[in-house]
């Protein structure tokens, strides 16, 4: 039976296999010299994670202008990753982040992440 250390560890020797660095930048409410806040690009720490193509199928999105196709890639990062839906980094926009979780503790994100 594996364990959660075991879990987290499989997780972190797959990002292994093919690393990525990345600065993601999130936008957030940043307090301004009034006192008050107004909402700022905000650079995390550099985190390593995998990005891998999710479907080698184009999706295909409707618009006002017609059919936008776009591969739609996938991205694992480990338990201790800060990322959230809208987060940007390097041409890339999270927009789904699902935590595995095993005994209801976190072991790592899987997150669907689109070319902007």
């Amino acid at each position: 039976m594996l364990n959660l250390a075991l879990r987290r560890k499989m997780a972190k020797d797959s990002i292994a296999i093919n690393p990525t660095e990345v600065i993601i930048t999130r936008t957030d409410k940043i307090k301004n010299k009034a006192g008050g806040y107004d909402e700022g690009p905000i650079d995390l720490p550099t985190q390593i994670v995998r990005i891998f193509l999710n479907n080698p199928k184009l999706s295909t999105k409707t618009t006002e202008g017609g059919e936008v196709k776009k591969k739609t890639y996938g991205m694992l990062a480990d338990y201790e990753a800060d990322i959230k839906i809208s987060d940007e980094f390097e041409g890339y926009k999270v927009v789904d982040v699902t935590p595995i979780k095993y005994k209801g503790e976190i072991v790592s994100y899987q997150c669907k992440v689109e070319v902007v």
